[in-house]
């Protein structure tokens, strides 16, 4: 039976893993979709129609939550399978040896480098936001959106994607700036209708080790009529550096879990505390005595590197996904319980590094649950920046740009 009703962007035949099995299993799907109640597991064998295909793949509770899956449902009478309305048919191409995301030559990008942070906004699109990207021209912009395809297989590499808007500038508009901040967007969430963002501001300073400074950390609300994030001025009121919140996020139902990696460094690594937020920015912390206005001093979360780290769910439990400072290797900790409990990191994968820099390092791990595979839950898609210490840096990123290029690999966590 004929299959011309999967819409899909073309590709290599041989790619098409879930449409061959589609075939084997003698199955196929409608032309048409209708309104179907959508479960968790694979529908009984019924009638004409034969055993059934690997299922469909519907939205999570926001734009950037993992996929969920549910029964392709059969149409007796033609003998067809069909996908629920607002669901697709799973497919899966096997993820390329390399990926670097926004990569197109059509893009007109010379490099992107750092985190790759992910914002869901209400009208139901996952943005990535890219740390700092240099064009054709070496003109460079930070915090730079780009609207990633929802309906692409599983596993294919977003080298294209649509920047915001048409072209490719920064989405934070800092109120009262006078050109010695520096905004780093450390992930995203939907609350009470609304999309935020919770930043990291700097300050230009030459007597730090970076040259930069940190201020501290807050949330910026999404502007969706200029599709802008508008920070407050930079004398308004943010977390303390001595909290630092925004290293991770994770959403459960209407809570903001959002943690926290201050100093010391141990190690190259630093241990984590934890708040929870609501939807005006009032902030809780855990300890030992339960949730309390003020912190406490207590760090009941997990070890990680600098910056940004990952939370996401992981059967049983909770998995966070960091790196160590300067470190070249991904990191997993778990949990069954948000707030403590944390294991040891232990690592996971290598990060893919230039090898012929021994100062390259990986940092800024990202999970993207929004490109994950329910038929593999323990695969976890990370997006991750590449730097280096060596003191030809800058030409070394001049020469060889892709080799510094922010990648997509997908971890297996046992």
């Amino acid at each position: 039976m004929a299959h011309s009703t999967l819409r899909r962007a073309p590709r290599a035949a041989a790619a098409l893993v879930a449409f061959a099995a589609f075939v084997a299993l003698g199955g196929c799907y409608r032309s048409h979709e209708r309104e179907v109640a959508s479960d968790a597991g694979p529908p009984p064998d019924s009638g004409r129609c034969g055993p059934p295909p690997p299922g469909c793949l519907a939205p999570g509770a926001d734009a950037c939550a993992a996929p969920v899956r549910v029964a392709a449902r059969c149409d007796d009478p033609s003998g067809a399978y069909f996908c629920p309305t607002g669901s697709r048919a799973y497919e899966r191409e096997a993820p390329d040896a390399e990926c670097l995301p926004f990569s197109d030559p059509a893009l007109g990008l010379a490099a992107v480098g750092g985190s790759l942070v992910r914002v869901p906004t209400p009208d139901g699109r996952c943005l990535w936001i890219a740390e700092s990207v240099t064009m054709a021209d070496g003109r460079t912009a930070s915090n730079v959106a780009f609207e990633v395809p929802r309906d692409a297989p599983i596993g294919r590499c977003p080298r294209v994607a649509a920047p915001l808007g048409g072209d490719l500038h920064d989405v934070v508009s800092l109120l009262g700036d006078d050109g010695t901040h520096l905004v780093q967007l450390t992930g995203g969430f939907t609350q009470a209708g609304g999309t935020w963002a919770v930043y990291r501001l700097f300050v230009y300073d030459a007597a730090s080790g970076y040259g930069v400074r940190v201020v501290g950390t807050g949330l910026a609300a999404w502007n969706a009529a200029t599709e802008t994030f508008r920070l407050p001025p930079t004398t308004g009121a943010i977390w303390s550096p001595e909290v630092d919140l925004g290293d991770a996020l994770y959403t459960d139902g209407d809570t903001m879990y959002v943690w926290g990696c201050p100093p010391p460094i141990v190690d190259l690594v630093e241990r984590c505390l934890v708040a929870r937020v609501g939807p005006a920015g009032g902030t809780v912390y855990w300890s030992t005595a339960g949730w309390t206005p003020a912190w406490l001093g207590e760090r009941t979360g997990f070890d990680a590197g600098p910056w940004i780290s990952s939370v996401t769910r992981l059967d049983p439990g909770y998995a966070a996904v960091s790196a160590i400072g300067f470190g070249a290797d991904l990191r997993v900790s778990r949990t069954t319980a948000l707030t403590s409990g944390w294991s040891a990191a232990r690592n996971v994968a290598h990060c893919r590094l230039p090898s012929g820099d021994p100062d390259a390092f990986c940092a800024g791990p990202v999970v993207h649950d929004e490109l994950r595979d329910p038929l593999r839950p323990h695969e976890l898609p990370v997006t991750y920046g590449v730097g280096t210490t060596a003191p030809d840096g800058a030409a070394r990123r001049a020469a060889h740009p892709r080799d510094y290029w922010s990648r997509l690999d997908y971890v297996a966590v046992p």
